[in-house]
């Protein structure tokens, strides 16, 4: 059997068996076959001088490139970061207002000595679900949120000391493993 491949810059864009492709393609070169097994099996090798070989490292970016690289890491770390809060939180602006309201009521309701459903609406909505009483749900709500606290500040902490040691990488190796080495709490 003969084969035949097209090659550009060394890489291969087809191979031409004879007996499936009986006229190769224009520019096709006849290579070994057991060159053409070899090339199926490490696509990412390139041909020199009929050998294939690991293609060169691309040179080392630097300057805007390096700078971009960053910035896009940096990035992937703030995606990743809000990935890890919605393990904790229900995601949505109005979910968070929502949150937000309701811990105020839940501070306020706590110095109330008698606090009512009617007072404390977004409390009241939680009644038979988080405590029988305003003043149950109360409770919930500020132990949520001081457990969201403590989980919230350990993801912003992995946030924003991945994205300082990616930012003081002083190449494109050392910035992807910094960004590679972020530990996000369990």
């Amino acid at each position: 059997m003969r084969v035949f491949a097209t090659v550009d810059a060394g890489r291969a864009t087809g191979f031409f068996p004879d007996d499936l492709f009986p006229t190769p393609p224009a520019g096709a070169v006849e290579i070994a076959p057991e060159l053409w097994f070899q090339w199926v099996q490490e696509p990412d090798k390139i041909l020199v001088d009929g050998v294939l070989v690991d293609p060169p490292a691309p040179p080392p970016l630097t300057g805007d490139a390096l700078a971009a690289l960053k910035a896009a890491l940096c990035a992937a770390i703030d995606a990743e970061a809000e990935r890890q809060r919605l393990r904790f939180i229900t995601p949505g602006a109005g979910q968070a207002m929502t949150y937000a309201r309701k811990l105020e009521e839940a501070k306020t309701a706590t110095i109330d000595p008698s606090p009512t459903a009617e007072a404390y609406p977004l409390l009241a909505a939680s009644l038979g679900i988080d405590g029988d009483d305003v003043a149950a749900v109360a409770a919930v709500v500020i132990a949520m949120d001081a457990a969201w606290t403590s989980i919230g500040a350990a993801i912003e902490a992995a946030r924003l000391a991945g994205k300082k040691t990616v930012k003081d990488a002083a190449d494109e190796a050392g910035a992807r493993a910094a960004a590679a080495a972020v530990e996000w709490p369990a």
